[in-house]
């Protein structure tokens, strides 16, 4: 872990995309949270605006194109190591993108796997920290 990294928190992105009552998963290769499911995300990059950052993650894990974004949530997402040290701090922007027509997607980049999944699905999945809440709420949204 470079020392940069621990000195102030990483701005991250995720996205909801929604169609009908579902909502698209990836499976985490990478850590933080590897092997669990998450939504498509990731960290912004320089000279990026935060709903850039948004559709490129979205296009290099899925393959989907994305355009329409809407705010969702703000929230921190900090890790800590057994010994209460911060390993990881992100600031991660969450926002809701819908769709009209479910697309067959690919995993790539750091994503393992991407799914479709109503939220009694995604109950029965491994889920990173604090995102069923938020898919609870997206569903209540949607429907």
């Amino acid at each position: 872990m470079n020392q940069e990294h621990l000195r102030r928190p990483i701005v991250a992105v995720g996205v909801f995309i929604v169609c009908e009552d579902e909502v698209l998963l990836i499976k985490r290769g990478k850590e933080p949270a590897k092997g669990l499911y998450s939504v498509p995300g990731g960290s912004q990059e320089p000279g990026e605006t935060n709903q850039e950052a948004a559709i490129r993650e979205v296009l290099e894990e899925t393959g989907l194109s994305i355009s329409s974004l809407q705010l969702f949530e703000v929230f921190d997402s900090i890790h800590r190591d057994a010994s209460g040290e911060v390993q990881f701090h992100y600031v991660i922007v969450d926002y809701i993108a819908k769709i009209q027509q479910k697309t067959l997607v690919k995993a790539s980049s750091d994503a393992e796997e991407a799914i479709w999944a109503n939220l009694s699905q995604a109950k029965q999945l491994p889920l990173t920290t604090g995102l069923l809440p938020l898919l609870e709420r997206v569903a209540r949204s949607a429907g």
